[in-house]
Formats: C-alpha cells, structure tokens, sequence
C-alpha cells in the first residue's frame, strides 16, 4: 500500500495545470501524481518535465508522477479511469484537481451523444468527481489530520458581462448548440455549468461526509496563453498569442497555476468548503450561479445526464 499522498489531475501535461503540477511537486513531500490525458504524446512530455524538474533536486524530492489514459469525450473511458483509480490505491487519494478544458471552434458531438465542450468541461468531471468520492472520504483516515479536497478550475466568464464576447446564455433548447452556436459562448455556458453544480456537490458532500472532504473552486485569472485555446482557428490563437497575452488584466500561466496549487494546499480545510476563489480571494459567484432554482435543475439535468443518483456517491 502506498504512503503517498496520490493527487490525480485532469489534464496537466500543459498550460495551466502543468505549471500548478509543477508547483505541486517542487513544494510538497511524498507525493504521487496521477495526470489524467486524452493524448498519450502530450501526456508523455509533460510528464518527462516534471520528471526532469524533479531530478535537478535530486534524492531530496521522492515525489513521482504518471499519466494515465483518460478522454473526457467518453463516459466509458472515464468511469474506467475512475476505477482504476479505485482499485489501484484502496487506502484511498488525497486530492483531485479538476483542471481539464477545452474550447470548440465548430460543434461537435460525443459517443455520448453530448456537445464535446458540455462533456469535456463539465459531465465528464462531474461525474469523474462523484466516481471518487468514497476515495477522497477516505484520506483522513490515511493521512490523519488532513481532509479531502477537489477542485475546480473555475472561470469568471460564468458571470454576464465578465470579458468581451455574450454570454453565458445557459438554456435547455440550446445545451447542445445545435440552435446556435459559438465557440467562446458554449465556454461560457459550460463555466456557468459547473458552478450551479458546484453548489450541490458541496451540499451533497457536506451532508452526507460531514468535513471529510472539501470541494472549492478557482477562478485564477484570465490566461490567454493557455493550451485551452488549441482547438479554436488559427486567427484566435494568433490572436491570443501576439496580442491579448500583453494586456494588463492577463495572468501568465505560472501565476494561474500556482493559484490552483493554493487551492488544493492553503485553502483546502473545512473552512473553505463550498469557496469560490477568484486569484487567490474568496469572491461572489455570478447572480445565476447563485439562483437556486437554476442549481436544483441543472443539478437535475447533470446527474440525469451522466447515469446518477443521490446515491450513487
């Protein structure tokens, strides 16, 4: 049975979630890293930098790290992964870090038969966090003294008006965008997803698991030269790239990553359950995260979506 502190990550082998891995491991001790990756090349090379990194330091860092296949298009792959996960470490996991996203440039559909940003940003995840609950339950009986904690990368583009562009204009006849569809807008709605349910997951958690585990989320800033633009057309990138990465509201990737690292090290005792963070400050939700008529439905639709129940987790 591993001593480890096993941390899995959705995503990782770039952009944000690389450098909060990176952060992750030079800071901790007796950590295990499991990166969850849809492309086995991208994967491998994010984790031969962290393998490097963590070499330069020598017999003083015994942290390790691994990707394990996952592709969020499918629930079959995740709900694989997640009982890898479970039968692999029965002693449970410390943390999981949902940082996996993604922007379209034209609608697609999954296997599944959902919009691939819906499933990829949100269903997937949802689901992959419900899968491992009863794992992070277990962390302080492993790890005395610490609690569970997920996270998630939030955006503060799920508030109307945050940024250029519309949206969120998050309704049931065009979840799958077959009505009208935008790549930056769809990003807004499944952002706006994530925190109407994120409300429920803590509810659930605390009623059910009392303080065992916390779930937060972040918003660590706005981060044009993230690897999430990397299915949106040429002119958006080149955009993103060259001009919009120099504005005084950008973050860098380093700065964001290291604000999910706070999230899953400062900010993840039962004090913190159910906080939304936006770079490192407790902030308010948009309004319509916040309606609970609108968590209570998309509560509803989401756990209808990915084959749960109240039970299941």
């Amino acid at each position: 049975m591993s001593s480890k502190k096993v941390y899995v990550m959705t995503g990782g082998n770039v952009g944000i979630g690389l450098e909060c891995a990176k952060v992750l491991l030079q800071t901790e001790k007796n950590v295990h890293l499991i990166l969850g990756c849809r492309d086995k090349k991208r994967a491998d090379a994010g984790v031969a930098v962290l393998q490097k990194l963590m070499a330069q330091k020598g017999s003083e860092n015994s942290n390790t790290v691994e990707y394990w296949p996952l592709e969020l298009a499918s629930f079959a792959s995740t709900r694989s992964f997640a009982a890898k996960v479970l039968e692999t470490y029965p002693q449970g996991i410390h943390t999981l870090i949902l940082n996996a996203g993604l922007v379209m440039n034209s609608r697609t559909t999954t296997v599944d038969g959902f919009e691939t940003c819906v499933q990829v940003n949100h269903l997937s995840q949802f689901l992959l966090a419900a899968l491992l609950t009863p794992a992070l339950a277990k962390a302080t009986l492993t790890w005395p003294g610490e609690n569970g904690c997920i996270t998630l990368l939030a955006s503060s583009l799920h508030i109307p008006g945050t940024g250029r562009g519309r949206g969120p204009e998050l309704t049931i006849e065009n979840i799958d965008g077959s009505k009208d569809y935008e790549g930056m807008l769809i990003y807004r709605n499944t952002k706006l997803l994530q925190m109407l349910c994120f409300f429920g997951q803590a509810s659930h958690l605390l009623a059910k698991y009392q303080r065992k585990i916390t779930i937060n989320a972040t918003s660590p800033g706005f981060v044009p030269t993230t690897g999430l633009k990397r299915d949106s057309d040429f002119a958006t990138r080149l955009m993103m790239d060259t001009v919009v990465s120099r504005l005084s509201v950008a973050s860098t990737v380093d700065q964001a990553g290291k604000r999910v690292y706070n999230c899953i090290s400062k900010f993840r005792g039962p004090e913190c359950h159910g906080l939304y963070y936006d770079k490192d400050l407790v902030a308010t939700p948009g309004a319509e995260a916040r309606d609970a008529e609108l968590q209570a439905f998309w509560w509803k639709w989401s756990m209808d979506a990915v084959g749960l129940t109240e039970d299941s987790f």
